[in-house]
């Protein structure tokens, strides 16, 4: 058994400057990877920091989403690679599919990139050796990868 990944997608920071005042927000996205039966499964939840400083309003205000799961077979996953970085491990994951990612705040559509928690790197070699050999032994299964394989069907129109 592959035990789950945390990982964490940088804060994202968006500032707004007006007469008035200044207000920043931050979005943050935890969650864990998990593999089971060849499917990779990615559960996340994001947190949204706004600080606002100005005429009408100082103050923090913390919003917290509610948890969010993709379930993708490994078969769509086209790539998997890391990265040592110096805040922790990074996985970078690049799909078959345009939409395999959908919901989750990503670098592009079809790539996904987190980073791992520095504590947490040990878990990521199982992991992405997990992907690998359920991801081989679906294609060599004969699995199709993608909804719009093309075919000799496809071909003839």
């Amino acid at each position: 058994m592959i035990e789950p990944l945390p990982f964490l997608i940088r804060p994202v920071k968006d500032d707004e400057w007006a007469f008035t005042g200044i207000r920043s927000t931050w979005i943050r996205v935890d969650g864990l990877l998990h593999l089971e039966a060849g499917v990779l499964i990615i559960e996340w939840t994001e947190t949204r920091t706004i600080q606002s400083f100005g005429f009408e309003r100082t103050g923090t205000d913390i919003e917290r989403f509610e948890t969010e799961v993709i379930e993708l077979p490994v078969e769509w996953i086209a790539e998997v690679r890391t990265r040592l970085w110096f805040r922790g491990p990074q996985l970078f994951l690049r799909a078959r599919r345009l939409d395999a990612f959908d919901g989750l705040p990503t670098t592009g559509p079809a790539t996904l990139a987190v980073t791992i928690p520095f504590k947490y790197r040990r878990l990521l070699p199982p992991m992405v050796a997990g992907i690998e050999q359920a991801r081989g032994a679906a294609l060599a299964a004969g699995q199709v990868p993608t909804r719009g394989r093309f075919t000799e069907e496809n071909r003839a129109r």
